[in-house]
């Protein structure tokens, strides 16, 4: 994991969102743009881009939002730890190194993207995505609800992987497979697995994330021209099946086993609170 000082995290944070906005922004005004060569490469994981965009237009915001709070955090939340850092700085300072290198490889992501290279631009989204899965699942401090940047660190760091998790399957899916209206049959039932048993590993704020990724891919394959409209549909139909199944997972158990630890007045990670259980 990149782990950095408070002085350099708080120039490269917000240089790397820049540096990632302006990439995306370059990629669609770009010829090819973006789109285009998502159209050129429809696949089983591809998702409605409308509903990608209006996802990633509010993470940014929070983005934003986490980077002017974490500018100047330094000796907030209370008591003084590395740097002079309180408990705030110290929790947004974990994962900073994770955004900057998150907003790096997707930022470059675009370029090889753009340039039809799927292959390697599939290479930074796997990066960016197994590196937020090792943050939320070794190092993310528990969510504190009274504290404005334990609930940004949070929300930015959970919407982050949520949309890498869409990212990779429609990378990967348009890098290998071009034109196939439906995936075999393992591959239906991996799928619906997968996001079964994230959605039973998440929070309120991740699982959210995971039935948003479900609903972009079923409209994603609704909408497809390219391939056997009945099995793109069927699919698609498939996916909002498991949309509504991960939903339920997720609903069932967050009132069953709520991330809220009463015990200890704060979110906890699913590890945590089962070792408190112990």
């Amino acid at each position: 994991m990149l782990s950095l000082s408070y002085n350099a995290a708080r120039i490269l944070a917000p240089l790397s969102i820049i540096y990632n906005v302006s990439a995306q922004i370059y990629g669609l005004l770009s010829v090819p743009n973006m789109k285009d060569v998502n159209d050129a490469n429809m696949s089983v994981f591809t998702p409605s881009a409308g509903l990608v965009a209006l996802f990633f237009f509010p993470m940014q915001v929070a983005m934003v939002v986490w980077a002017v709070r974490f500018w100047k955090v330094r000796g907030n939340g209370g008591g003084m730890g590395r740097e002079g850092l309180g408990r705030d700085g110290e929790d947004m300072l974990g994962y900073a190194g994770v955004l900057v290198l998150g907003n790096a490889c997707i930022g470059t992501w675009m370029f090889f993207w753009n340039a039809s290279h799927l292959g390697l631009s599939n290479i930074f989204v796997l990066i960016n995505l197994l590196a937020h899965i090792s943050y939320l699942s070794t190092s993310l401090p528990p969510l504190r609800r009274a504290s404005a940047p334990s609930l940004l660190t949070h929300i930015v760091a959970k919407t982050y992987t949520g949309i890498s998790i869409l990212d990779i399957l429609h990378n990967t899916s348009a890098a290998y497979f071009v034109g196939v209206a439906a995936p075999v049959g393992f591959v239906k039932v991996l799928t619906g697995v997968f996001f079964a048993v994230a959605g039973a590993l998440s929070d309120w704020i991740l699982g959210a994330c995971l039935v948003y990724d479900l609903a972009a891919f079923s409209v994603g394959q609704r909408a497809r021209t390219d391939a056997d409209p009945a099995a793109s549909k069927a699919w698609s139909a498939l996916l909002g099946a498991y949309m509504l199944g991960t939903a339920a997972v997720v609903v069932v158990k967050n009132l069953i086993r709520p991330p809220y630890a009463e015990d200890r007045g704060e979110y906890t990670r699913i590890q945590e609170v089962d070792e408190n259980q112990g």
